[in-house]
Order: structure tokens, then C-alpha cells, then sequence
């Protein structure tokens, strides 16, 4: 009977143990509604984003508000026009495809041409409207302070330009350069769209970061680049004047050489200085491909660092830039229903057993930037201990050694009280003290009071 309760009350035991981290694993989730007034209009996250602080965007409630909108009302925008954007490209590409297949043969159909044409000019000036609209007719102010919107602006002009051109010269080869241009701006502004997707958006954020990091670099090295082409046209110019011949062809060749790494050995023997080149040859690749491009590896390396820390801000800051830029464009009556909508917020929060909301006072910062705050709290906590600690063993000594000084002194007093009686009954003929003992003795007594003295002085202070 016994062994069956106590099996009994150990199953009960292990369930019980087994729910407690159950309920542990699984915290309690609440229904909460948020008032979040004001982060949902378009003027206030136009405000922000001309401000490159990260803490402004790595918040649990700007994460709350983005995700919100960007699902509910933006999402549905950004995927029609980047549905409509490839299309453009596609058109754009075929029309392309199509001129220089027109300029081998000429029996290409025209109907396809112009309806290429045709395509590409109505899709561009949609885009033309959407940017029109979205800079308010010109009257919005701090439009042209993103750079994404700069690109696409220049994007719709370069391609009305390749038209307009296409159509008064009559396909001429001269609007290549134009068409490569376009392509290029064009390129950009497809790598605009990629900053709305989770996968792509942080990417985008750190070849921009990496572009930005390294405009002083690229500085230092075109000048390094001009210094040697410079110096390598005097020496190769006369052994080879298809490379070395202008001062062009000198920098490409110089790039090449330096930076890719691709020459020809005989160029080195064959000019009139042999030995001046082979030597600013070792310093041209020594400077440029070995310490140049390692510096900028080290740089990027530092830029890539940088743009992690604050990976989840960034995101979030692309993301309300295509908010404000997709909400632009709505109707005022149909803006102010979203910022409305946006007032409130129904969520989930973590809660104890009773039902009260734990509140959470730390949002998430990047990872390397919750380590240094961690770090920094500890470091403070710590000195702050430390400092405790000092002060108490500082008391603790102060009151150990006045309680040493005393029992010390309370132990002379007596030896001495001891003594002076002794003295006292050997006077009085109690007992005698033989040979050097009684020299001994006074200088114990008289030692014991200066001791006593000195203990005296040090307990009064």
C-alpha cells in the first residue's frame, strides 16, 4: 500500500515538473491594443528619414507600424509597378535587340519595331506621371535628397531622350552611347525596387553603405593610377604605340596592368630603360594591387561590419522610404485613412500568470551593438561593486584595527598594573628581585608605558 502511493506521488511529481517547463518553454500570450498615434503619417516618416541614427528605426513599435503598413496598404502598390518596371525592361531590351538586328538586315518587320516603341513610350510615362505625383508637381520639398529618386527621374528622362533621338535621326549609330547610358540608370533604378523584399533590401543597403565608404579611396587611387600612366607612356610610348600610344590608351593599359594584372614580358625588355621600368613596374603593382586593394579589402571589410550592426535598422529605414514614397501618390481623402488606421494596434504580448503585460525595456539594437551596451553596463556595475567593496573593507579595517589597538592597550595596562604592584610589595621588603633582574624589570615597566602612551594617542585620534 505504501510502495503504491509513494510511485503515485512520484508520477505526480514528474507531471507536475514536466508542466512547469511546459508553461516555462511557452509563455502566456495576451491580446493588447497599442495607441501609437502619429508614426503612420507620411510627413512625420518623411521627417525621419533624414536622419541617419539607427536607434530612431530599431524599435519594437517603428517595426510594429512599417510591418502593418507596408502589408496591409503599400504591398499590393509596390508589387503592380514592379510588375509594370520589368515589363518596361523587357520592352526596352526588345526595342534594343530589334535596332541592332535593323542595322544588319532590312527585312526586318517595322510593325514589331514601332510597337516596341510605342510600348516603352506609354510604360515610361506612367513612371513619368508616378514621379510627377510623388514630387507634387514639383512643390515637395527635399524630393531630390534620395538618391533613388534622383535615379528615377533620370531614368524617365534618359528614355524619353533615346526616343525622341531614335525618332528625329532615324536610328543613326550615334545614339549608342545614349542607349548605354540609359541601360546603366535604367539598371539602377531596378535595384531601387529590390530594397522592398527581405531577401534583397539589406544587400542593397550595403553596396550603397560600401560605394559610400570607399569615394576616398577611389580618389587616392586615381591618382596613383594617373601618376603611373603618366610614367609608363614616357617609358613604353616609343616600343609600343597600340598600348602606350595617347594618354588614354596609357590609362587603360595602366589599369591593366597594375590592377589586373595582365602584360606581356617582352614590353618590360624592350624599351631603351630597361632597368627604370622593370623597377616602376615592381613599385606600380607593389603599390596598387598589393597595398592599395588590401587597404580597400580591409575597408570594406569595416563598411560590411558596420551595416550588420544596424542590418535590422537599415532594412526598416528602406522600407519606410517606399512607404513614403508609394504613399505619395494616394489621394489625400485615402492617405488620412491609413494614418487613421494606423492609430492602433492589436498585438500579442508576453503576460504573467495573473494577466499583467510583462513590459519589455530593451529592444533589440543589432548584434554588436547589444554587446557593447551589455558590455558597458557590466563594466559600470562592476566599478560600482568594486568601489563598494573598497569602501566596506576600508571600514572593516579602520574598526578591526581601533578594536587591535585597544585589546592591545588594555593588555599593557594590566601588565603594567601587574608590575607596579609587584614593585610595590617588594618595596614593602614582600620579595627581592637578585642579580640583573631588577634592571630588566624597570626597563620592562618603562617600556610599557611608553607603549601606553603611544596606544593613547593613537585611540584618540
Amino acid at each position: 500500500m505504501n510502495e503504491s502511493i509513494d510511485s503515485s506521488i512520484t508520477k505526480f511529481t514528474s507531471l507536475a515538473r514536466k508542466e512547469d517547463l511546459h508553461m516555462t518553454c511557452d509563455p502566456l500570450l495576451t491580446p493588447a491594443v497599442l495607441p501609437l498615434p502619429g508614426l503612420g503619417e507620411m510627413d512625420f516618416l518623411s521627417a525621419l528619414l533624414s536622419f541617419p541614427r539607427a536607434d530612431i528605426w530599431d524599435n519594437e513599435a517603428m517595426a510594429l507600424v512599417l510591418r502593418v503598413m507596408w502589408k496591409e496598404h503599400i504591398r499590393k502598390l509596390f508589387i503592380i509597378d514592379f510588375i509594370l518596371y520589368l515589363v518596361l525592361c523587357v520592352c526596352w531590351v526588345g526595342l534594343l535587340e530589334a535596332e541592332l538586328v535593323q542595322s544588319s538586315p532590312p527585312d526586318l518587320n517595322n510593325a514589331g519595331l514601332e510597337t516596341l516603341k510605342y510600348a516603352t513610350f506609354v510604360l515610361n510615362s506612367l513612371f513619368a506621371m508616378k514621379e510627377t505625383l510623388e514630387a507634387r508637381y514639383g512643390r515637395r520639398p527635399g524630393y531630390f535628397r534620395s538618391f533613388w529618386n534622383s535615379i528615377d527621374v533620370l531614368a524617365v528622362g534618359l528614355t524619353y531622350a533615346y526616343l525622341l533621338y531614335q525618332r528625329t535621326e532615324n536610328g543613326t549609330n550615334a545614339s549608342v552611347s545614349l542607349a548605354v547610358i540609359s541601360t546603366l540608370v535604367s539598371t539602377m533604378k531596378l535595384l531601387s525596387y529590390l530594397r522592398g523584399f527581405g531577401q534583397t533590401g539589406w544587400l542593397i543597403s550595403v553596396l550603397g553603405a560600401n560605394f559610400w565608404d570607399v569615394r576616398g579611396f577611389l580618389v587616392v587611387l586615381l591618382t596613383i593610377l594617373i601618376g603611373f600612366t603618366v610614367a609608363f607612356r614616357l617609358l613604353f610610348a616609343s616600343t609600343s604605340e597600340e598600348a602606350f600610344g595617347s594618354i588614354g590608351r596609357s590609362f587603360l593599359s595602366t589599369f591593366e596592368l597594375t590592377i589586373v594584372g595582365s602584360y606581356e614580358p617582352d614590353l618590360l625588355y624592350n624599351s631603351e630603360e630597361n632597368a627604370l621600368a622593370i623597377f616602376t613596374f615592381i613599385l606600380a603593382v607593389t603599390c596598387c594591387l598589393v597595398v592599395t586593394l588590401n587597404a580597400l579589402i580591409s575597408l570594406l571589410s569595416d563598411s560590411y561590419a558596420r551595416i550588420m550592426e544596424n542590418a535590422t535598422a537599415n532594412r526598416r529605414r528602406e522600407r519606410a522610404g517606399l512607404i513614403v514614397e508609394y504613399m505619395s501618390l494616394l489621394p489625400p481623402r485615402q492617405r488620412r485613412s491609413i494614418e487613421k488606421q494606423t492609430q492602433w494596434f492589436h498585438t500579442l504580448l508576453e503576460s504573467d500568470s495573473d494577466g499583467a503585460l510583462k513590459v519589455i525595456r530593451d529592444d533589440w539594437q543589432g548584434g554588436l551593438t547589444a554587446i557593447r551596451r551589455d558590455m558597458a553596463d557590466l563594466d559600470s556595475t562592476s566599478r560600482k561593486n568594486q568601489e563598494r567593496l573598497f569602501q566596506q573593507l576600508k571600514v572593516d579595517m579602520e574598526s578591526d584595527l581601533v578594536s587591535l589597538r585597544k585589546e592591545v592597550m588594555h593588555v599593557l595596562e594590566n601588565i603594567h598594573d601587574e608590575v607596579k604592584q609587584l614593585k610595590q610589595h617588594q618595596m614593602h621588603g614582600g620579595i627581592t628581585f637578585n642579580g640583573n633582574g631588577v634592571k630588566n624589570v624597570v626597563k620592562a615597566v618603562q617600556s610599557i608605558g611608553k607603549h601606553r602612551s603611544l596606544f593613547a594617542r593613537d585611540t584618540d585620534r
